[in-house]
Order: C-alpha cells, then structure tokens, then sequence
C-alpha cells in the first residue's frame, strides 16, 4: 500500500474525529445555555419572597429543563457506541451542573433528597452505562455536593 494513501485515510479519520468534537461543542453550548436560564429561575428562591413562590419557579424550572431534553437527545445519537467516556469530558461540567438543578428542583418540590434514578428521570437521560450517554454516577453526585453547598448556603441566610 502506498504510504500517501495510508496518511491520507489517516487524515480522514482525524478529520472526522475533529468534526464530531465541534457538533458536540456546539451541543453542549446550547444546553449550557439553557442551564443558565434554569438557574436563573431557580435563583429567585433567594428573594425575599422566594419561597412563597417555589411552586411556580419549580414549574418554569421544569418547562425551561424541557429544552433541554432535545439537547440531551441529539448529544446521545451523535456519540458513536461504546465511546461515552471519550467525549465526556466535553458536557462533563455541564451535566454535574443539570443534576444539582434537577436535585434542587426535586428538593423544592418534595424536601427529599433526589436519587440517581430521580434525577436521570428529571432530566430524560438514563442512568445506566450500558444504554451509552447516561448520566453517570460520578456526575449525579457532583450535583449533589453542589446540591449542598445552595441548602447551606440557604441555612445561613435563615430562609428556611
């Protein structure tokens, strides 16, 4: 086999791996964006009449989470089988950051502490590895840890 050939086919494949590193970078910037919006929401807790209104910033949460769900969706069909945790470290921050805002969602709305399971169903993305993209444990629990960090933080304020 000629060896221009061989760097070519090479180059093919580095090509290609480089464009589906963009797709997903332009993926995880959309559902980026839409955390920040549900954190926005959800920051109106701190208000002084926040928690009176917790039923109803809970439910924009949710709606604006939706959104998301397409995100999620498309992110999964474009990671090829069996390489999940070659590109996760591509949406890793922005999924630990959806599972504190399901976690705190799930929270507001029944004072529980959200399990795995609770949280991939908030957010549509299931929980186990073999189904490919999931919402892996690593990330669940790094929600949780900032999960903390907001009900502490609230503690202190003496809001609740």
């Amino acid at each position: 086999m000629d060896l221009a050939i061989v760097f070519a086919q090479y180059q093919d494949m580095l090509d290609a791996d480089q464009d589906l590193r963009e797709e997903i970078r332009l993926i995880v910037r959309e559902l980026d964006t839409t955390g920040r919006e549900v954190s926005l929401i959800l920051q109106q807790i701190h208000q002084e009449d926040g928690l009176r209104q917790i039923e109803e910033l809970c439910l924009k949460a949710k709606v604006t989470l939706a959104k998301a769900n397409i995100h999620f969706s498309n992110l999964a069909s474009k990671i090829p089988p069996n390489q999940y945790f070659r590109f996760n470290d591509h949406w890793r921050y922005v999924m630990q950051r959806y599972s504190f805002l399901a976690a705190l969602i799930f929270f507001l709305e029944s004072e529980k502490l959200a399990l795995h399971s609770d949280v991939g169903k908030l957010l549509q993305v299931p929980i186990k590895e073999e189904n490919g993209f999931h919402l892996d444990v690593e990330d669940y629990l790094s929600g949780l840890l900032q999960l903390a960090s907001e009900l502490v933080g609230r503690k202190q304020c003496n809001s609740w």
